[in-house]
């Protein structure tokens, strides 16, 4: 893609975020540091200070998503990304609405960073869930960027001043949003979730790579793993042993309610199930599972599991496993939670929608 300066500039930002978290989150025992030492500090207190906000955000999943987006803003990876869009034009400056999710931190990151990148200007609605990280890093953008000085904004209420619009949320929201969105372009994305197909051959490593396809980010993440396709005959012993090393998981209070919520339930309705005294496995056709739960089936014939994957093909965000080069959203396994920046959620292409506003 040839660049005019509008995007080369913004460009430089981010690759300038890139190198700020990146030395942020060096812990050797002296790290460079090419900012004033405000930055750091003021990022370290909001990645300590999240868990307060939101249970489910702890320093570790914070620190996770910090790291993930670090390993790609740089130069190789966002010119090879952004050479997939030759249409982009940057003359056509829109306001684009996004309504983010607050599921995992920073997971609306991405829209934002599309929007930037591709020419336009920003309104975020954050979620109440997510309410400081990217609006901490935007501001970090603004200073480093004379053309991104007047082109985000936050919308503390009514979201007003838009041209187009991207939303994530649920099923139920998403119908709310063609409601209110409807007269805009719009972009909405609905709840999926994502499964894992295993054909019995999986080494320990795939599988110790399943078990954080399953856990990061407390399974949270609609990337998350929530329901296994297995040969009919697989061990789930080998399953338990890959997810044992997870097990400090049950002293974070909200995830440890979770367990002990749904393990009561199910005892008290007599619902069959396997645990390993932080972890529920259960037996169930449905894809969706709750917090500290994972549902399993068991198929006679791997394309009988094709098949049955490919008719809930619209609930399913990804397939992780090996060789699932027929389903479009696929990835190996440990990869979930680690999505190249052309992984768009629901197989939608984010920048192509941005380029292909009139």
């Amino acid at each position: 893609m040839s660049k005019g300066p509008l995007l080369q500039n913004r460009l430089k930002s981010f690759l300038l975020l890139g190198q700020f978290l990146q030395e942020f989150l060096d812990t050797s025992e002296n790290p460079k540091r090419s900012f004033p030492k405000a930055w750091y500090t003021g990022l370290d207190a909001i990645v300590k200070g999240q868990v307060s906000f939101n249970a489910w955000f702890t320093e570790d999943s914070v620190l996770r998503a910090l790291k993930e987006w670090s390993a790609v803003l740089n130069k190789s990876t966002l010119d090879l990304w952004l050479d997939g869009y030759p249409q982009l034009n940057e003359s056509k400056t829109k306001w684009i609405a996004i309504v983010m999710a607050g599921n995992i931190p920073m997971v609306g990151f991405h829209d934002a960073l599309c929007v930037l990148l591709s020419g336009n200007n920003l309104v975020m609605k954050p979620s109440s869930d997510d309410k400081h990280l990217i609006p901490y890093l935007l501001h970090f953008l603004e200073e480093h960027s004379p053309e991104l000085k007047n082109c985000t904004r936050i919308a503390d209420g009514k979201i007003i001043g838009f041209e187009a619009v991207i939303a994530t949320g649920s099923t139920n929201s998403t119908r709310y949003f063609q409601y209110y969105f409807g007269k805009y372009p719009c972009l909405l994305r609905k709840g999926r979730t994502s499964i894992a197909l295993l054909n019995g051959s999986e080494s320990e490593q795939d599988l110790n790579g399943l078990a954080d396809d399953i856990l990061a980010f407390h399974g949270l993440g609609c990337r998350s793993v929530t329901k296994l396709f297995l040969p009919k005959g697989f061990d789930l012993d080998r399953l338990f042993k890959a997810i044992f090393p997870f097990q400090n998981i049950a002293n974070q209070k909200a995830y440890g309610d979770n367990y002990d919520y749904h393990r009561s339930l199910f005892m008290l309705n007599k619902v069959k199930f396997l645990e390993n005294g932080f972890f529920i496995v259960r037996e169930e056709e449905s894809l969706h599972s709750p917090v500290s739960v994972i549902h399993y089936s068991f198929y006679d014939n791997i394309e009988s599991a094709k098949e049955e994957i490919l008719l809930q093909e619209e609930s399913i965000q990804l397939v992780i496993g090996n060789e699932i080069d027929w389903f479009p959203r696929k990835d190996s396994f440990g990869k979930a939670q680690s999505p190249k920046l052309n992984d768009y959620a629901d197989g939608v292409d984010t920048m192509r929608f941005l380029a292909e506003l009139k």
